[in-house]
């Protein structure tokens, strides 16, 4: 009976070890590149049945560059809000291919809320367009633009027009 136990807990033993040796080790989810030139990102996004999703991604970043255009590989994560430093006065262009990951169908709109984290009014984003695909817009009435300036927040509004074709409208917001 000695005998018997003996071998059992040495089997057991021996499975266990085997289990820990051989079990792999989970796989973190790919982490998209920052926008810019240098970020991090916080993501509360959480979907419901369907594909609804309530929440969204939070990243930050700065550039150095007068000219920087947002590629779709920086796009992929589909950020919510962006809180960008432009450490110059920075043209920001986007294009219609690198935002189809928001509104990949025709009819399609999300919003996106791009924040100028300068703490001064010196340093300026501008939106431009990359592409004849691409439709800039902002609001007339108010003498509005496309340039966002230190502390201030534009929500920008995609909508996935025609084929290829994707409508920007910003919105801007001025800090009191």
């Amino acid at each position: 009976m000695k005998e018997y136990l003996g071998g059992l807990a040495l089997v057991v033993v021996i499975a266990l070890g085997a289990f820990v040796l051989t079990r792999l080790a989970p796989v973190a989810p790919p982490v998209a590149p920052p926008v810019g030139a240098a970020g991090s990102e916080f993501s509360s996004r959480v979907t419901l049945l369907d594909g609804v999703s309530v929440g969204g991604t939070i990243m930050a970043t700065s550039s150095t560059a007068a000219t920087y255009t947002v590629t779709a590989a920086e796009l992929s994560r589909a950020p919510q809000i962006i809180n960008w430093t432009p450490n110059v006065n920075t043209t920001l262009s986007i294009g219609a291919t690198s935002t189809l990951v928001y509104v990949p169908k025709v009819g399609d709109t999300a919003e996106i809320y791009l924040r100028n984290a300068s703490t001064t009014l010196a340093s300026t984003i501008t939106l431009a367009a990359v592409d004849a695909n691409t439709e800039l817009q902002h609001a007339e009435a108010t003498g509005g633009d496309v340039i966002l300036n230190g502390t201030d927040v534009a929500k920008i509004t995609l909508i996935h027009r025609s084929q290829f074709v994707v409508v920007f409208i910003f919105d801007e917001m001025i800090h009191n």
